[in-house]
């Protein structure tokens, strides 16, 4: 999993010096009831806070913007998600975090697509989940995080939700989200 990361460094070189990537994993996992997978961890470490390709965040729990924040994010996205999930169970049928193989928010792009992690077993095996914004389409991913960031760059996986496009694999260290 981690080789997945070095590839992405390598195809995706990270900042300098990263925006919040550095605190508590442990008060994190407090707050959240479990670890994160640790390639998410070592994301965060090497590349902070940003944007992909100009169009994906990965949302980091030590962002002081709330609409990055993953702790202030996944509370609001996962409730929705139950909103939808009570009111039209066919459109949202898959389980929420804390629920047993729970989806479990981890970014978004630009359009409003979401992307999650599939909480089965040890953190390190999540796979990803990618949620379109405006309807019931979703794609699961037997990759983790980083594999599936690797895939998606390098063009080896189309991703049905996302524009179709080739990507450019840049990290974006400051772009404005305020909306």
């Amino acid at each position: 999993m981690l080789n997945r990361l070095a590839e992405l460094v390598y195809i995706m070189p990270p900042p300098e010096t990263p925006r919040a990537a550095m605190g508590d994993w442990q008060s994190v996992a407090a707050t959240l009831g479990t670890s994160l997978p640790s390639d998410y961890v070592a994301f965060i470490s090497r590349y902070g806070t940003g944007r992909i390709s100009d169009f994906l965040w990965v949302y980091n729990p030590f962002e002081e913007n709330r609409y990055l924040n993953l702790l202030t994010q996944y509370p609001i996205v996962l409730e929705a998600d139950r909103h939808i999930r009570e009111r039209f169970p066919e459109a949202l049928p898959e389980p929420l975090f804390p629920e047993s193989g729970g989806l479990l928010l981890w970014g978004g792009t630009d359009n409003g697509d979401r992307l999650y992690w599939r909480t089965n077993a040890h953190p390190d095996s999540w796979t990803v989940v990618v949620w379109q914004s405006r309807g019931p389409k979703y794609a699961n991913y037997a990759l983790t995080m980083s594999g599936f960031l690797c895939a998606w760059l390098r063009g080896s996986i189309r991703v049905p939700v996302f524009p179709p496009d080739d990507w450019e694999p840049v990290f974006e260290q400051n772009p404005s989200y305020t909306d």
